[in-house]
């Protein structure tokens, strides 16, 4: 990965983090692909998310969410899969897919859109 996309990466678990959601795993990765980061959303009730970070120089060529196509959500819920069949446990969460947009700036990277459930499996 890029550096860029490392960096929106970092962007974007600071971001959970301060809405204090528990970060579980950074960049899963299994025979099937990868996951950007595994967290898990404390309130109401437990939602363990699984996130894909975007991050683009700018939105001139649309929003970095377009790029998570059906082809890479399918790969997504594979490797969710897989996750959860791992890391089974007594209490299986509800789960979700969000995307977070990273925009590079003129003052730095920062969030442009995060997309709560942008995708089912």
């Amino acid at each position: 990965m890029n550096s860029l996309g490392r960096l929106g990466e970092d962007v974007a678990r600071k971001y959970l983090e301060m809405r204090g959601w528990h970060i579980l795993e950074i960049n899963y990765k299994c025979h099937l692909g990868e996951i950007d980061l595994i967290v898990l959303q404390p309130a109401p009730q437990p939602i363990l998310v699984f996130v894909e970070v975007k991050t683009r120089r700018s939105s001139y060529h649309g929003h970095p969410a377009a790029s998570v196509d059906l082809r890479k959500q399918k790969r997504l819920f594979q490797v969710a899969n897989s996750y959860m069949e791992y890391y089974q446990s007594a209490t299986e969460p509800q789960c979700r897919f969000d995307v977070i947009e990273v925009i590079c700036t003129k003052d730095g990277l920062r969030i442009s859109n995060h997309l709560e459930g942008a995708f089912t499996g």
